[in-house]
């Protein structure tokens, strides 16, 4: 007995939700005229530029090679604590949550190689981080990169560098 009233309470169910679903769909034609919307048309653009040739001449070319004084010019406008000094020794900065090996050689490569550089970064560093790697624009803020150096930096002064195996 107990299992053919089950079965007559499914059956029910089934027929409720069938017919709240078509209530929906029905309402959504009432509000649309259609119970798909369909995307708007597209208008073409008039053609009134004719088509440019994008394609580099040899003279384009040596227009954008830098010179060594261009290379020289874009470290000295490089932020402080991205050049490296001789002194400093290189850190882990894959200890910092949020660094990868890709992002530690990115840094690496433009001179950032400890958490004493990274600690010390105000907004201007901040900003020149995010340029330079965009594919990870705001990770630095996201994550407190300072914050971690500054602990990194502390504990390395306190009980020595560690390594991370």
């Amino acid at each position: 007995m107990q299992g053919v009233l089950l079965f007559l309470l499914m059956i029910v169910a089934a027929v409720l939700l069938g017919l709240a679903i078509a209530y929906w769909y029905v309402s959504r034609i009432a509000d649309n005229g259609d119970p798909v919307r369909k995307p708007p048309q597209v208008v073409p653009l008039p053609d009134k530029h004719p088509p440019v040739d994008m394609t580099p001449t040899s003279s384009d070319w040596l227009q954008h090679q830098q010179t060594p004084a261009a290379a020289d010019k874009a470290v000295r406008q490089q932020p402080q604590s991205h050049r490296s000094s001789p002194n400093l020794e290189k850190d882990d900065l894959k200890r910092i949550s949020g660094i990868g090996p890709k992002l530690e050689r990115l840094l690496n490569d433009n001179g950032v190689v400890s958490f004493r550089q990274i600690a010390k970064w105000q907004d201007a560093e901040i900003r020149a981080m995010d340029e330079l790697a965009p594919a990870f624009r705001g990770r630095v803020r996201r994550d407190d990169w300072v914050g971690q150096a500054r602990r990194l930096r502390d504990d390395n002064a306190l009980f020595g560098p560690t390594s991370s195996s």
